[in-house]
């Protein structure tokens, strides 16, 4: 594993690529009528996404599909138009280039794509793809010496200089990555953005592209941001680590403090999914399970945007009962108001066991389904608020259902939480951590604090 400090030098070195509240939003309608009705939808794609990457590191971003971890990659090269917010390469603006300045930056800035034969024209020699890049950017004197930049790229990356005759249907996955590597290793860049280059590979072709990946960034002094949802692969490459849910960034460390020390909640759930060979180690370790489905991009939660799956998610002041509790009246008022029950369903299950099926057994199930604890652990009042709730979802009224149980059950971490760094060079967006929380102090016993 690398070293916590970057190959490059001081980690007070300039960054070579900063990056100060990157926004992607994208508009989605069905055709221009809808754009001109103003019934167009925005994707959240990123949202306000500060980083830095030294030179001579390597930068992780790690997430579940679909959290914005391949639109920041796409942003940061110019194939998306950033909405909102600055990105700096090597001390310029780099944002809304274009023409002679946008070619010169992505002569300095390449990248490597998930699928490497979606990203190679099948119709192209290997030889021809390679000097593809060479000829845009005016690189070599003539053919000749292009095409042998080119079979000295394939001997650099493993390959046999002869395959520049080849097409790349005729190599496997790996060699296919590899030639997509030699690609953006002809012009010579000083960073590369490797999206997902591993991921649709086997396991040892995976270690044999990783190792191939480091030992280029030690002879030719690149840095290199990997964007990987695979823990493992992170934790063995990565320098610092940036973890990023529905287009925001939950928590960046060095790597090795993000998984001996995570603090985020979200981040905290992702390493307990990680699988472990050893039988003890399995036993253990507390794995966290995340009740429901990942909120769209069109509509993303308030606040904090893991908050309506969060396990930790913080209870009112005014809240009496436990913690657990809480959470899963949360799920059901989460529920509730992305209208995920389907009492309908529920009454078909129930004719299925029982023909004399009631407006009360099916109020009961749908509690029974959607709230985790029993009702009965509630008091009086909010019992009477959860069958309430169920008459109206029953009936169809969701606006009823979520205004009755949204007072409730409303937490603190619907609110926007402020950046804090626990410790150097580590940075949280959690309502459950403080700013260099005093020795002898938990940040546990910080949210006890504040809900006394």
């Amino acid at each position: 594993m690398n070293s916590d400090l970057n190959r490059g030098g001081q980690i007070s070195d300039p960054p070579l690529l900063k990056v100060e509240g990157l926004t992607k939003h994208f508009i989605q309608s069905d055709g221009l009528l809808d754009r001109f009705l103003g019934n167009a939808e925005t994707v959240h794609a990123l949202d306000n996404v500060d980083l830095e990457i030294n030179k001579g590191e390597t930068f992780g971003v790690v997430g579940e599909s679909g959290c914005g971890k391949s639109t920041l990659a796409r942003t940061l090269i110019g194939i998306h138009d950033a909405t909102e917010g600055q990105i700096k390469y090597s001390d310029r603006d780099a944002t809304d280039l274009s023409g002679k300045q946008l070619k010169e930056y992505r002569k300095d800035v390449q990248m490597i794509f998930q699928d490497p034969l979606s990203s190679l024209n099948p119709r192209q020699s290997v030889g021809t793809i390679l000097k593809a890049p060479m000829e845009a950017h005016d690189i070599g004197d003539s053919d000749e010496e292009r095409m042998k930049r080119a079979k000295d790229q394939l001997r650099r990356v493993g390959l046999e200089p002869n395959h520049v005759a080849r097409y790349p249907h005729q190599f496997s996955g790996g060699q296919q990555q590899r030639i997509a590597i030699a690609r953006a290793l002809t012009l010579e860049p000083k960073l590369l953005i490797a999206d997902e280059p591993v991921s649709a590979l086997d396991v040892s072709v995976q270690a044999q592209i990783l190792e191939l990946l480091q030992g280029l960034q030690d002879e030719l002094e690149l840095t290199i941001l990997f964007i990987a949802h695979d823990l493992s692969v992170i934790r063995y490459i990565a320098d610092r680590v940036a973890v990023m849910y529905l287009g925001e960034i939950m928590e960046l460390a060095p790597t090795s403090k993000l998984f001996e020390e995570p603090k985020h909640p979200y981040t905290k759930a992702l390493l307990s999914a990680v699988p472990r060979i050893n039988r003890d180690v399995r036993e253990e370790r507390d794995r966290t399970i995340l009740r429901g489905a990942v909120p769209s991009p069109i509509d993303p939660p308030s606040g904090c945007r893991f908050h309506t799956r969060c396990p930790e998610i913080i209870p009112p002041e005014k809240w009496s009962g436990t913690q657990e509790e809480f959470k899963a009246g949360f799920d059901l008022r989460t529920r509730i108001h992305n209208e995920e029950i389907d009492p309908k369903a529920i009454r078909t299950r129930l004719e299925a066991k029982n023909e004399n099926v009631t407006e009360k057994d099916i109020k009961e199930q749908i509690l029974r389904e959607s709230l985790p604890i029993q009702v009965g652990a509630y008091p009086k009042e909010i019992q009477d608020q959860f069958y309430r709730c169920a008459s109206h979802v029953i009936d169809g009224d969701w606006s009823e259902a979520q205004s009755l149980i949204q007072d409730t059950f409303t937490s603190p971490c619907q609110q926007k939480p402020e950046r804090v760094e626990p410790s150097p060079k580590h940075t949280v967006a959690c309502l459950r951590v403080e700013q260099n929380p005093p020795a002898g102090r938990t940040d546990s016993s910080l949210v006890t604090d504040r809900n006394s």
